[in-house]
């Protein structure tokens, strides 16, 4: 049994009427009862008001605040998270649901290991009707070079979000993707592998709608925050300014993706050598490839 504390979970959402009962549910199932659930309805134009009014009522755990003006969803984390009270934190959307266990198993793996900060777990992707489509198994931290690993369920200590000074309020569509890298700077990340959280796919996701949007701020965060990445090795780094470089040739820039293949290179050539071999050479010759190379790196050292 976990030792009591409270968790705070906020729910940003705009026009989320459709699928927001569902989601406060999923919190009210939630095996750990000592919880409160922050609702920021970030100016919403549909019924959704009504339906926080009728949690509200409900369980005194549940609180709500309203926006004048939408605000976006980093400035909508900001305003839950400045009014939370709990010694652990976490947040979820409209549209997804957490297991029963979810904050239980979370919780307790964090009082279990003091060393971490934040932990986040595997989940399952479900369709606009909840159908589950496929279980997805969770990356390492030191992939947050080429994406945001941390992901969909997460929970981490208050201590966290106080020292990042909460969600940048101008990294709109990558809040979560910054906030992870900032966090991998000063805190220890780590995977849970056990299925925690539905995550909804759907065509009607801001991710999908402004996809080019995305990579174009994607590609200026990760260049800002890859130099002061301290755990990342030449490897990491390599990966990361060759993921850069993709996003670059995306957006139509290929000068700048060039510059940043040669920053890969710079950091660890076979990088990208094996990057492009991959793209070019039957996998049998690639293995020769590899080994060859291999052989000539170990000769030089030697």
């Amino acid at each position: 049994m976990v030792d009591i504390s409270l968790i705070s979970i906020v729910l940003p959402t705009y026009n989320g009427e459709r699928y927001l009962d569902e989601s406060i549910q999923s919190v009210i199932d939630q095996t750990y009862t000592h919880w409160e659930l922050i609702i920021v309805d970030d100016h919403s134009t549909d019924n959704t008001a009504q339906v926080i009014a009728k949690w509200v009522k409900r369980d005194n755990r549940i609180r709500s605040i309203r926006h004048v003006q939408n605000k976006k969803l980093p400035a909508a984390l900001n305003t839950g998270f400045r009014a939370a009270k709990g010694d652990f934190f976490s947040w979820t959307s409209d549209d997804n649901l957490y297991r029963s266990h979810a904050l239980e198993t979370m919780l307790h793996h964090l009082q279990s290991h003091p060393e971490v900060d934040l932990i986040y777990s595997d989940y399952t992707l479900i369709d606009d009707n909840g159908h589950m489509l496929r279980e997805v198994r969770v990356a390492p931290p030191t992939m947050l070079v080429t994406k945001a690993t941390v992901d969909a369920c997460f929970l981490y200590r208050r201590i966290v979000h106080e020292q990042l000074q909460g969600y940048d309020e101008n990294a709109f569509l990558l809040e979560d993707y910054d906030f992870w890298m900032r966090a991998s700077m000063h805190f220890h990340l780590q995977p849970l592998h056990q299925d925690l959280y539905l995550y909804r796919h759907h065509e009607a996701s801001l991710t999908t709608l402004k996809r080019r949007q995305v990579m174009e701020r994607r590609e200026a965060m990760l260049i800002q925050h890859l130099p002061h990445l301290h755990w990342a090795t030449h490897v990491h780094l390599a990966r990361g300014y060759l993921h850069v470089s993709e996003l670059a040739r995306e957006n139509g820039a290929k000068r700048k993706a060039i510059r940043y293949v040669w920053k890969s290179l710079q950091y660890a050539p076979f990088v990208v050598v094996r990057h492009y071999a991959k793209a070019l050479m039957p996998k049998f010759l690639l293995k020769y490839a590899i080994q060859f190379y291999q052989q000539i790196r170990r000769r030089h050292s030697s």
